[in-house]
């Protein structure tokens, strides 16, 4: 299995089980020594955005919605993707060209995606939840009793470290 990562607990993955290929806009390989073990970082594979699409057989978006990162897979980067390719967006809505997805997984049907993000939301009646091959669930991932007292701390550090611009 090849699957490509940004920004996850890489400590969970079972390395001799998996094969992982990634691409960061963000991050250089010189970067990449704070993302885990020596050991951990060596196994990685870097590669171009079409580059790992054209290998994995799952792709997990974890990126911030940015100008540059705006429809980052569409129809070109879709195209390259293995006809049962599992996408994943947990990350922001936008990232993924939704009309293309749409498309794609309608002419490959043993692909599927799965989303908690939507460009626009909420996304009743989104024609991608009426696929067979689509799964949709709500961006709840942090509202945990542990998420809520991480961004509570997060919110009072802020407070200190910030100031009100006059």
């Amino acid at each position: 299995i090849n699957l490509i990562l940004n920004n996850t607990n890489y400590d969970l993955i079972e390395k001799d089980k998996i094969n992982i290929l990634w691409m960061h806009h963000f991050v250089n390989q010189k970067e990449a020594k704070n993302l885990g073990s020596e050991d951990f970082i060596n196994s990685l594979q870097q590669s171009s955005l079409n580059g790992v699409l054209k290998e994995v057989d799952i792709v997990s978006i974890h990126i911030p919605l940015l100008e540059e990162t705006q429809n980052l897979i569409s129809v070109d980067e879709l195209a390259c993707l293995k006809k049962d390719a599992r996408i994943i967006n947990t990350s922001r809505g936008g990232i993924v060209d939704e009309k293309a997805l749409e498309d794609f997984l309608n002419q490959n049907k043993n692909a599927f995606a799965a989303f908690d993000v939507f460009e626009t939301e909420p996304a009743f009646n989104h024609p991608l939840l009426k696929l067979n091959n689509f799964y949709a669930t709500s961006h709840l991932g942090s509202m945990t009793i542990e998420g809520v007292i991480s961004m509570g701390i997060a919110a009072i550090n802020g407070l200190d470290e910030n100031r009100i611009p006059l």
